[in-house]
């Protein structure tokens, strides 16, 4: 299975990572006072990117619509 990335794909999730790396940073720096943000803004960020990891993930794969014969077991029968 091959697939090709568009250079706005490409730069779209480099742009994404680019952000949730410079939020990370920054939560890194808050002080103590701020620590119940901290887990809050984490917790929403890791939320957001498993989202966007088994969004953009399932839309890579290939859907199974390949004719089956009457008589065989394709897989696809679930």
């Amino acid at each position: 299975m091959s697939t090709t990335l568009n250079p706005s794909d490409v730069f779209e999730l480099l742009m994404i990572g680019i952000g949730v790396l410079l939020l990370l940073k920054r939560l890194a720096d808050i002080d103590e006072h701020y620590e119940r943000r901290l887990w809050v803004v984490t917790f929403i960020v890791s939320l957001a990117v498993i989202t966007l990891f088994i969004g953009y993930g399932l839309s890579l794969a290939d859907s199974p619509n390949a004719d089956c014969p009457k008589d065989f077991y394709c897989g696809t029968e679930i």
